[in-house]
């Protein structure tokens, strides 16, 4: 968690001068309390001790009492003018930083900048609050430092905990069987107030040795009682630490989940997003309001119509008031390949097709699937969302989406995410994408599929491409799920995103891959895409999170290649030799061949049912 911290100040404020400034203003805001502390010890000694020393000197008395006015004047128009220019402080950070960030990424990190700064001042308090303590009185500020230490570490696992939640939340989206969002923003507010809970019986606990030694007179009655107000406050800071830090790990989640530190943000979760982030009432209006996020979802349902013109008119309105957000640039991006897809073809019947498009503007695993089907049947295709009830019958292809088949589906190739996937089993099954998900249907009472092969390895008919071998260096690409792992590339090695979604995109990005030297990649979907072209790759795991075990192993015996075990590796992929590691597999052309067969069986069976309807 404090790595976190520090990491996400450099980021976001890599100017010298802009660090030291905002050093500055959150050491004085984090004195803040601390001197009204003071304050309100010296007030405590003129109220107890202040009678005696009337009698003997008032004019003593008088000036102390002047000396307290002031101070505690200074102090209250300190702290009203600093968070007045906090805003500021914050802005002209931005700007000497020089880096050019997009309107979603700078609208997060506002709130990375505003939730840093509450946690690192509660952090700065939490060490003032020690050594004034210590000052007062050593015996309860060491017995203080040993329990902050404690709660702490506490709320730095909490805080852990939640990041992982939070990464996998983006990953979900709203797919069917994922976290809804009242749990998911339950969790959040449950874990922010256990940290609470723990820092009041920390507080209880601290009082207790202050009680202690007051009651032994090792403690004066006026010192007390500041002991007393400041653990309230300074523990009342840990409670607000442990928010901030939950909502910083949501932050984090969503400027670290993609390439380059680009935001990835569901539009559906928009409002959530807002409701969360708006919790501070200084950040400044960068945000979409819920009438932009209605214009994006109109924009969306007009692309799923083929509607191209009312998806432009809907962009332009969003354009009208300041440049759109990257989510929401991202949304048209997928409206328009929506309504590509549309109205593609030469007028006839559509086919309707199940495919997950999100995080927006998609991946290029999933938006694969379309484009298969586009070419293999040159018909329009419509999108059949996964979690809506689809009254129609409609194709399921390419993802790992078996969990979202239903009654009406005709599954060709599709997979399952784990073997606790729960199709429908009176779905009508040619063909899954391997054995492991054939298992999981016949577990359910569904049939029995022996068909098998994930139609991405048709890519390479569909449109060929010529290894150029033009780039000796290795593409590194993530699964969308390892979006928040933090890595450190090998230096012959680039990052490549697959989050695209226009068909033109998406063959871009595999004409890309196929110019370089090798692959290396957490997706299975990619590593299909190697195979088909042949291209050198390598698959790889990260330590501790082999949550695609089963989808790798399910390809592999589904296209009748070896189950290869992915390479288990750190954050730094320059401790791999991949020379040694990469391979280039080939599928058997019979194998395309029945791949490509149950594609148009798929294809004559939905229109079969849609003409008898």
């Amino acid at each position: 968690m404090f790595g976190d911290f520090l990491r996400a100040f450099g980021q976001l404020f890599s100017h010298g001068r802009s660090r030291w400034e905002i050093s500055g203003l959150l050491l004085t805001l984090a004195m803040l309390p601390v001197s009204e502390l003071v304050v309100t010890r010296m007030f405590s000694h003129l109220i107890i001790n202040g009678p005696h020393r009337y009698e003997v000197d008032p004019e003593g008395v008088i000036r102390s009492a002047l000396v307290f006015f002031v101070a505690f004047a200074l102090a209250r128009a300190l702290h009203h003018v600093v968070r007045l220019s906090r805003v500021r402080v914050f802005r002209r950070g931005f700007d000497n930083s020089g880096e050019k960030r997009a309107a979603s990424q700078e609208a997060w990190s506002w709130a990375a900048a505003f939730e840093l700064s509450t946690a690192l001042v509660a952090l700065i308090q939490l060490a003032a609050f020690c050594i004034l303590f210590a000052v007062v009185d050593l015996g309860s500020g060491l017995a203080n430092v040993v329990i902050v230490g404690a709660v702490l570490s506490v709320i730095a696992a909490i805080y852990r905990r939640q990041l992982d939640h939070q990464v996998r939340y983006l990953t979900e989206g709203h797919a069917s069987g994922g976290t809804a969002i009242g749990d998911r923003v339950g969790k959040r507010i449950r874990d922010a107030e256990l940290g609470a809970v723990v820092a009041s019986l920390a507080m209880a606990l601290s009082l207790g040795v202050v009680l202690y030694r007051a009651l032994r007179g090792q403690i004066a009655g006026a010192d007390a009682i500041v002991l007393f107000i400041g653990l309230r406050m300074m523990y009342s800071q840990v409670g607000n630490l442990s928010a901030s830090a939950m909502r910083f790990a949501r932050v984090k989640a969503r400027l670290t989940a993609g390439p380059r530190g680009s935001a990835v943000v569901d539009v559906d979760d928009e409002l959530d997003e807002l409701a969360d982030l708006t919790e501070d009432e200084e950040l400044p209006p960068a945000l979409p309001s819920a009438h932009r996020t209605q214009l994006v979802n109109q924009m969306l349902l007009a692309g799923q119509r083929g509607a191209l013109d009312e998806v432009q008119r809907y962009g332009a309105r969003l354009s009208v008031t300041r440049v759109p957000m990257e989510s929401e640039i991202n949304a048209q991006r997928a409206a328009e390949a929506f309504a590509e897809l549309a109205t593609s073809g030469d007028g006839r019947l559509p086919l309707s097709l199940m495919w997950w498009p999100r995080p927006f503007p998609g991946a290029s695993g999933n938006w694969l699937s379309p484009l298969v089907l586009r070419q293999e049947s040159g018909r329009p295709v419509i999108h059949q969302r996964p979690t809506a009830l689809a009254a129609e019958p409609h194709l399921v292809m390419i993802g790992s989406i078996l969990g979202s088949v239903q009654q009406h589906s005709i599954v060709v190739g599709t997979g399952a995410l784990t073997a606790e996937a729960t199709p429908d089993p009176r779905a009508t099954y040619l063909s899954v994408r391997g054995p492991l998900s054939a298992a999981v249907i016949r577990d359910l009472g569904g049939p029995a599929v022996d068909a098998f092969g994930d139609p991405t390895v048709l890519a390479s008919r569909l449109f060929p491409v010529w290894r150029t071998g033009s780039n000796p260096r290795l593409a590194f690409v993530r699964h969308l799920s390892h979006a928040g792992v933090p890595i450190r590339l090998a230096e012959e090695m680039d990052e490549l995103s697959a989050l695209v979604s226009r068909p033109q995109e998406v063959e871009g990005f595999v004409r890309t891959l196929a110019t370089y030297a090798g692959v290396v990649t957490s997706d299975p979907g990619v590593a299909a895409l190697c195979d088909s072209y042949r291209i050198p790759h390598a698959t790889i795991a990260f330590a501790g999170k082999d949550d695609l075990g089963f989808v790798f192993r399910d390809y592999a015996l589904g296209v009748g290649l070896p189950v290869l075990a992915p390479t288990v590796v750190d954050p730094d992929l320059g401790t791999v030799r991949w020379s040694d590691v990469l391979v280039s597999r080939t599928i058997e052309e019979s194998r395309l061949d029945e791949i490509q067969a149950s594609v148009h069986q798929g294809i004559a069976s939905c229109l079969d049912l849609v003409t008898a309807d």
